[in-house]
């Protein structure tokens, strides 16, 4: 929309040109002469209020990172609040983890239900970015048009159901049911685990693992600022693709907050003009009396602008119980509603966009092994635009873009030829991405067929049958079509997560060299779990390779992850076993020469110690611990159990001492101690703790199996037998996943 002099440059809603894609449908708007109002439309004062707030947010959101940055000084564990972030519901609704992301997104719905979408308009670093992108295409003489489509207005409800809904309708409906019927949950439907029990994970010690790096988060928010600003109008994403919108919108319907009119108004348009959430608010408030429309975000613009003091925030009837105000204006609901060219696409472009962005969806989400889900979204949602302009551009003779002419009467400009050799790009980076995704995904359903355990592949002489071989060898068809050009397939190199797939499909097809391949490749991309450390050693022991070839291997993985000291004990433990004990405390000396060392860490070395008898140095180690962590009463017990095993009875009953003074209800705790007690033949206070450590986690087998063994010791058979029994009832069944 053209502003010259101050007034919106007005198109009649049935102007031919709409239709073509040559102009652009605007306001209609002020008459010249038809009051004393001026035609120069007013700066915004709340822009600039909320343009404050916004860059407030953006401080606090800096402070946190540093905050946490900074806070592991001491201790060597960083910690800090979770990321204020609403994808972080996730966690709490798959895993049960509750932290302040949930939180905050729990305090926005109830806000917006309340007030409206204040939220977004006035707290959101998304919307912050996409009033930037504006600003500065404004600046380069670019005002973005919004992109009107009817059904690409449902992907933030149908993105934000599969984020927040879903997972929990698969989980206590979906499987059930699939249960219920005598079958499995399909692969391709996801995987769904138990219930969650909800705990308090408000402190988190990554506050980055939940975020992408920051060469995927650079054109993130290129794509979701300026890309879509650009191709969807301002607050396209927003409009087009935002989840948590997906949620804010429908709550909005029922708030009682609202944008409303008095009798002021004179129809001069001002407030559409400058409205950045696309409302044809002078529409709204002229049909209605008040804004309706749920993607109205409160940014107040209208109201700081109307030049007769006519709008206002006020306490009305919800949107979803108003109606037109008359006749007149129900008539022009109904036809506005009805109209083909109240949007840019026609009912067929409607549904190729839609098919379109589907596929483009699934093609974009994931491609070379990064591009998260909301980026996905909005590459998806400017594809499909691009899609739709292209097919325009091929059968209209007028078409243009923003403030680019790319065809005129039939003919075609260098701007359009430069847009069709970039939307042709487009679409086919989209087939490209599309066929690579299909072949990790159909690996990955074929991988998930595969049933054999893992400690059966892990398992000397183990020898796959014909059945488990083929349907290996098939998955690694596809995983590895799915690979670098280099490595011989059409895609992207693979990443940590599908390499730990390859090795695993290797090693259940018998192949152990390509199986330790690949699995030292996933190392070396993402920093791995222990218990990948020891599936590595494992793999190197059924290969025949000596101990100094697996000490090897995980020095390299301490080298790429310096942060990382399992490796460095793993290693150590293995010069032990093999009888190389000086070297085994040098690997040790590695991690503790560091400034700061973790308490778990320090703890798993002071265990390493004493198993090989350096009672002194693991005594050494857990004062280190002491004092890193003056509060843990674990801590405590620990240095109980290694005085305990050195002799020194009087300092380790005052370890005991202060470790129950600490954590008087800690099951750990109560373990530790019983331990100490044991070791110094104090048979009572030994089995009061493990009765307490029962009474905390009554359903926790190992403290029953405790408990049994010491009755053992002293005669105590029957009652020994009771807690064996009960051990029993509570182990876990069935084998653990892969």
């Amino acid at each position: 929309m053209a502003i010259r002099g101050g007034v919106p440059d007005c198109v009649r809603p049935d102007d031919p040109a709409r239709a073509s894609g040559g102009r652009s449908v605007s306001l209609n708007v002020l008459r010249e002469g038809a009051g004393s109002i001026s035609p120069q439309i007013r700066k915004s004062k709340a822009s600039r209020w909320r343009a404050g707030v916004l860059i407030a947010i953006h401080v606090a959101i800096v402070a946190h990172a540093l905050q946490w940055w900074f806070s592991g000084d001491r201790t060597g564990v960083r910690s800090t609040v979770s990321p204020v972030e609403p994808s972080e519901s996730m966690y709490t609704l798959e895993e049960g983890l509750v932290n302040a992301g949930f939180v905050f997104f729990i305090v926005a719905l109830v806000s917006t239900v309340l007030f409206g979408r204040f939220f977004c308009g006035w707290a959101c670093h998304v919307v912050a970015l996409q009033d930037l992108s504006s600003r500065i295409m404004e600046a380069l003489g670019v005002r973005p048009k919004p992109f009107r489509s009817r059904l690409l207005l449902w992907v933030p409800l149908g993105v934000a159901l599969y984020m927040f809904v879903w997972p929990t309708v698969r989980r206590e409906v979906v499987t059930p049911a699939f249960e219920a019927a005598g079958s499995t949950l399909p692969a391709w439907l996801g995987q769904t685990g138990a219930r969650p029990r909800f705990e308090n994970a408000f402190l988190v010690e990554d506050f980055w693992a939940t975020f992408p790096p920051w060469y995927v988060a650079i054109p993130f928010l290129l794509t979701c600022g300026l890309g879509a600003v650009y191709f969807l109008g301002s607050k396209g994403f927003c409009t087009y693709g935002c989840p948590y919108g997906g949620f804010f919108a429908p709550a909005d319907l029922v708030a009682a907050g609202r944008i409303v009119v008095n009798d002021r108004c004179n129809a001069c348009g001002h407030c559409t003009a400058v409205c950045t959430s696309n409302v044809r608010v002078h529409e709204e408030v002229r049909d209605f009396g008040k804004v309706v429309n749920p993607g109205c975000m409160k940014c107040l613009d209208c109201v700081s602008v109307c030049p007769n003091h006519a709008l206002s925030f006020r306490w009305t009837k919800p949107g979803v119980v108003t109606g037109p105000r008359d006749d007149a204006a129900r008539e022009r609901v109904r036809a506005r509603r009805a109209s083909v060219k109240h949007y840019d696409l026609s009912r067929r472009e409607e549904w190729f966009a839609a098919v379109v962005f589907v596929l483009m969806l699934m093609a974009f989400r994931g491609m070379l092994g990064q591009v998260p889900l909301l980026m996905a979204i909005a590459m998806a949602g400017i594809g499909a635009f691009v899609a739709w302009k292209l097919w325009r551009l091929a059968t209209t003779p007028n078409v243009r873009l923003q403030n680019l002419q790319l065809r005129a009467k039939g003919r075609w400009t260098w701007g359009g030829r430069v847009f069709a050799a970039a939307a042709v790009l487009t679409v086919a980076s989209a087939a490209w991405s599309g066929a690579v995704r299909w072949h990790l995904w159909t690996g990955g359903l074929i991988d998930a067929s595969i049933t054999t355990p893992p400690e059966r592949v892990l398992a000397a002489g183990y020898t796959p049958d014909a059945a488990t071989r083929e349907r290996a060898e098939r998955a690694l068809s596809r995983l590895t079509r799915a690979d670098s050009w280099w490595r011989g397939g059409i895609g992207w190199p693979l990443d940590a997560g599908t390499n730990l797939r390859v090795s695993w499909l290797h090693a259940v097809a018998g192949r152990l060299p390509e199986a330790e391949r690949a699995l030292v490749r996933a190392m070396e991309q993402r920093q791995p779990a222990p218990a990948l450390l020891g599936d590595l050693g494992q793999i190197m022991f059924l290969q025949g390779k000596p101990a100094s070839e697996a000490v090897s291997a995980l020095r390299r993985v301490a080298e790429r992850w310096p942060d990382l000291d399992q490796p460095r004990i793993d290693a150590a433990m293995i010069e032990f076993s093999s009888g190389r004990h000086r070297a085994g405390l040098d690997e040790l000396d590695l991690v503790l020469a560091k400034r700061t060392v973790r308490v778990s860490t320090l703890r798993r070395i002071a265990d390493v110690l004493l198993q090989v008898g350096e009672v002194a140095r693991a005594i050494d180690v857990l004062r280190r611990a002491e004092r890193v962590a003056p509060g843990d009463g674990a801590v405590r017990g620990a240095s109980a159990v290694a005085l305990a095993v050195g002799g020194r009875q009087p300092e380790a009953t005052e370890a005991i001492r202060r470790a129950e003074e600490l954590e008087p209800r800690s099951a750990e705790v109560a373990g530790l101690v019983a331990t100490a007690w044991a070791i110094m033949n104090q048979v009572d206070p030994a089995e009061a703790a493990l009765r307490l450590a029962i009474d905390v986690e009554p359903a926790n087998p190992h403290h029953w199996i405790r408990l049994g063994d010491l009755l053992a010791a002293t005669g105590r058979s029957k009652e020994a037998a009771e807690a064996r029994s009960r051990a029993q009832v509570l182990m876990p069944t069935g084998a653990g996943g892969r």
